[in-house]
């Protein structure tokens, strides 16, 4: 599997969603998986390299 550059793991989770830039900057990824994990991060610093709460999404 090979990591997105800037996103990192959060490209490839099913837990994470893409939310574009109001002004056209860098989209934002939120973890869904923080509304049920208080310890996930709800907008994590990217990229993410480890997450305990990744699962690779099927193509």
């Amino acid at each position: 599997m090979s990591l997105h550059p800037t996103v990192g793991l959060c490209a490839t989770c099913i837990h994470a969603e893409r939310i574009p830039h109001p002004r056209g900057g860098n989209d934002y990824w939120r973890c869904r998986k923080a509304e049920e994990d208080k310890t996930m991060l709800k907008y994590p610093r990217l990229p993410v390299l480890a997450c305990p709460a990744h699962v690779t999404k099927e193509e």
